[in-house]
């Protein structure tokens, strides 16, 4: 079996996705230019599941295992009779005196470039499991709050070589993560604002879409696109409805002091979006 093929089901199904993502693009800017955060985070993340749907790479598949239905079946067992009665013919081994000269095949850089995918695969997948150890050994250090109702939230502890922005982590049982200092830095709207906008990203399952688009990244990591996705996706996941149960809470004023005032620290690597002071957007700019 030849790369040829392959390698050109790859770029045709690159090319495919790369012009799905640049209608969806069109379709932003022009019909939906007023679409709110939610339409243009799924039309987004639709461009980018498009790349792991390829329908080019299935259809070489095919073709390359064409031959198993064109061959008939009695023409292995009739093939395995002959070769066994020529097998009982010879009289021994035989020796040529001459050697052969077997024709050197073209250099191809297929393989290499194979090999290069292969390796920027596994360098994005180390990067993204040691991110995941470090936060889990920060989940595993955290000390439970006792906020009640809601999703579970744990304080990490303060450490001078790295602070933690609010965030949440996990997928199936996610929890929130905040600073070990956060209670001291915000007041208590402040601090319900902040978590109710982290309660948000947990019930839109933002860490599974993260997730599935990290796979994206890690299968198509040349592709520059897939890159520009990822910020348009980042932008686009932070600004969920949040829905404090006091209305001093619920103020953009309120929400923006307890976005800034974590702001500067380290999210949590392998979570959805964590607060920033980006996020709300200001009254005046609406």
């Amino acid at each position: 079996m030849t790369l040829g093929p392959w390698f050109s089901a790859a770029g045709l199904h690159l090319l495919q996705s790369t012009l799905f993502a640049a209608a969806l693009w069109l379709l932003l800017v022009t019909i939906f230019s007023s679409a709110t955060a939610a339409i243009r985070y799924r039309l987004w993340f639709a461009a980018s599941v498009k790349f792991l749907v390829p329908f080019s790479l299935l259809a070489a598949a095919g073709r390359q295992m064409a031959w198993l239905h064109r061959l008939p079946p009695a023409l292995h067992q009739r093939v395995n009779v002959n070769v066994d009665q020529w097998w009982s013919r010879l009289p021994g081994p035989v020796v040529t005196s001459r050697l052969t000269e077997i024709p050197s095949a073209p250099f191809s850089p297929l393989p290499w470039l194979a090999g290069l995918w292969i390796a920027g695969v596994v360098v994005v997948l180390t990067r993204w499991w040691i991110e995941w150890r470090i936060i889990r050994a920060a989940v595993r250090a955290s000390m439970p709050l006792p906020v009640a109702g809601g999703i579970p939230v744990r304080a990490v502890p303060s450490n001078g070589a790295r602070r933690w922005e609010p965030g949440v982590f996990g997928i199936i049982r996610p929890v929130v993560l905040v600073p070990g200092d956060i209670q001291e830095r915000l007041t208590a709207a402040q601090f319900e604002s902040v978590l109710a906008h982290e309660q948000c990203h947990a019930d839109r399952r933002d860490n599974l879409t993260a997730t599935i688009h990290m796979v994206v990244k890690a299968l198509c990591w040349s592709h520059p696109l897939v890159w520009w996705l990822d910020g348009r996706l980042q932008r686009s996941v932070s600004a969920p409805a949040t829905r404090p149960s006091s209305p001093a809470a619920s103020t953009p004023a309120c929400m923006q002091k307890g976005c800034s005032a974590c702001a500067g620290a380290r999210a949590p690597p392998v979570s959805a979006k964590s607060v920033s002071a980006s996020e709300v957007p200001r009254p005046a700019r609406r």
